[in-house]
């Protein structure tokens, strides 16, 4: 096995900062993004209902309905593209 000195070698060193250069900017997700699709990076809305932290529509959890500004709580979904988990397995 090689010792940390091998492994750290200026040109290891440089192409692992341009592979990380690379994973920074194909990962970026506009600032602006969150608020037209009003994401949050937190877990709660004021109103204590989950809320919104991806935006992708691969998966969902559905765990409350919304009646007249009250959050009440229902049987818990969790959903895979659009299909019930419990339609998969």
């Amino acid at each position: 096995m090689s010792n940390n000195k091998e492994v750290c070698t200026p040109v290891n060193k440089k192409i692992i900062n341009c592979i990380s250069e690379s994973i920074k900017l194909s990962s970026h997700i506009e600032p602006e993004l969150f608020v037209d699709f009003n994401v949050k990076r937190g877990l709660r809305n004021s109103d204590h209902s989950g809320v919104l932290v991806g935006l992708t529509n691969i998966g969902e959890v559905i765990g409350y309905t919304k009646e007249n500004d009250k959050v009440l709580p229902t049987e818990g979904r969790l959903l895979y593209r659009g299909i019930d988990i419990k339609d998969l397995v």
